[in-house]
């Protein structure tokens, strides 16, 4: 059981890396002017010129991976995935 917590520690770890890698090339960082803790991010026109594209692959995925399920049915498993991100989270706090 620790093997596996393990993995999913250095997985998301790795998915949030990745994610900051990409975002880098896709956004740009900004600090506040009335708040200097915070940094704003906005898309770059090359992310808006993939936003596109992009919806099109999502929406393409989506009617791959939930062929034959209900809307009631979808609803259900996005509300889990939401309860795991969540404890995920909580988890990650502790």
């Amino acid at each position: 059981m620790l093997i596996f917590w393990s993995l999913v520690r250095n997985s998301v770890v790795l998915a949030v890396y990745l994610l900051f890698s990409v975002a880098c090339f896709f956004t740009v960082h900004e600090h506040s002017e009335t708040d200097k803790r915070k940094t704003l991010l906005f898309l770059t026109e090359k992310a808006h010129a993939l936003k596109g594209e992009y919806d099109s692959v999502s929406d393409e995925m989506g009617s791959i991976y939930y062929k034959g399920f209900s809307e009631e049915e979808i609803t259900r498993f996005e509300e889990c995935l939401d309860r795991i991100r969540k404890n995920l989270e909580e988890w990650q706090k502790s």
